[in-house]
């Protein structure tokens, strides 16, 4: 196993056991109507787990509301969900500007640009409004739509970068890449887990987010040989073309010793000598 996946696997054991701590401070504290060290009536494990990510996210408050801005939001699923957008936002911008000449092997000013363009369109364009209604749906099929765009946009993103630049974009990168999305579907799940098992919703709608995160979790694992597999399409499509250069070059050949046939530059003899070898040479090609 390759060095950025005992990693990735190391990460997402840490969070799990922060999860799973903050639980358990949270149960000790006692729910509501409980005194500490026992649970209130309304309390369910997901209200827990909840307050656990709530005590670690005030933690970190100040950051996020330097970054992300402050709307009076505080959420925790909505957290998680202004994370994702982020993340695409920056994602996106970071693909386009790689493209684009200038900015090939100026990673630094890359990710510099797309960072702040990514922050600026969270603070003053992206509203919660419209945060709530893409990200966070109530409806099943809505659900598996919110998630399934991203996360095939985001397998696009992250799995398209080995190329860009001078040497791509190094594997623990991309790894760090799906372990962002992979917190960020699990928390999105442990967040909204009392609002995907109430009445009328399908059941299916609980399996959504982990589904997804198992799906993300593989793409992580199996990222050297997906990019094998691009390299292998790459190298294939590169012999094509060069196929095909070869192909027109030997086919003016021909029309250039047509003309010098014509033209008496060649003998008959030496015509049909070099025609010959050049029909085998497209023969070969075909």
């Amino acid at each position: 196993m390759k060095k950025a996946q005992v990693f990735g696997i190391i990460f997402l054991l840490a969070f799990s056991i922060l999860i799973t701590t903050s639980f358990v401070i949270a149960e000790g504290a006692g729910g509501p109507g409980g005194p500490a060290g026992t649970s209130g009536a309304g309390n369910t494990f997901a209200t827990s787990i909840n307050k656990g990510i709530t005590t670690v996210t005030s933690v970190l408050e100040p950051i996020f509301i330097q970054i992300l801005g402050s709307d009076g939001t505080t959420d925790n699923a909505y957290l998680f969900a202004r994370i994702l957008f982020l993340f695409l936002i920056f994602s996106v911008i970071y693909v386009v500007l790689s493209r684009v000449p200038f900015f090939i092997d100026r990673t630094g000013i890359v990710v510099l640009i797309g960072a702040l363009i990514s922050i600026l369109s969270m603070r003053s364009v992206v509203s919660p409004a419209m945060i709530e209604a893409i990200a966070l749906p109530t409806e099943t099929l809505g659900i598996a739509i919110s998630v399934g765009i991203p996360l095939v946009v985001a397998a696009f993103l992250i799995e398209s970068q080995q190329g860009l630049g001078a040497a791509g974009v190094p594997r623990a990168a991309r790894n760090s890449a799906w372990i962002l999305i992979i917190v960020i579907l699990l928390g999105l799940w442990i967040t909204r887990y009392d609002a995907l098992t109430q009445k009328g919703l399908n059941p299916f709608a609980l399996y959504v987010y982990p589904l997804a995160a198992f799906l993300a979790f593989l793409m992580m694992i199996f990222d050297g040989t997906i990019q094998k597999w691009r390299v292998g399409w790459q190298i294939d499509k590169a012999r094509e073309e060069s196929k095909s250069d070869e192909m027109r070059a030997y086919k003016r050949e021909l029309i250039e010793l047509d003309g010098d046939l014509r033209t008496n530059v060649i003998t008959n003899a030496e015509y049909h000598r070099r025609v010959s070898k050049i029909r085998a040479k497209i023969k070969a090609l075909s």
